[in-house]
């Protein structure tokens, strides 16, 4: 069993040693890490798809397998969608400033 376990532990000590490195307002490192993050989705809808389905036939296996492994590509979509809308921020600071609202009412004085 670690065996397989293996090649999915050392991507996460990579990944827990990597993330800290990176600037968290770099648009490059959201970027790069959406990326890498597209590529484990894709890869493990993949597996998904070739190795876990059952064959298309009329059975209990596959009548609950196959929506099951829709609703599942679905929300790797959503995901993927997350990521993609996520990668990319807007500095609203001066904005903030200028309008007030933004402003802790116990500072006001």
């Amino acid at each position: 069993m670690m065996t397989a376990l293996t090649p999915g532990l050392i991507t996460l000590g990579a990944f827990m040693a990597v993330v800290p490195l990176l600037r968290r307002d770099s648009t490059m490192a959201r970027s790069f890490l959406a990326v890498v993050s597209l590529v484990f989705l894709l890869r493990y809808l993949y597996w998904r798809v070739t190795a876990t389905l059952p064959p298309p036939h009329l059975t209990a296996d596959a009548v609950i397998g196959y929506p099951f492994m829709l609703l599942e590509a679905a929300s790797l979509v959503a995901v993927a969608l997350s990521l993609l809308f996520l990668s990319r921020t807007i500095d609203r600071t001066g904005a903030a400033r200028i309008d007030g609202r933004a402003i802790d009412p116990q500072t006001r004085r």
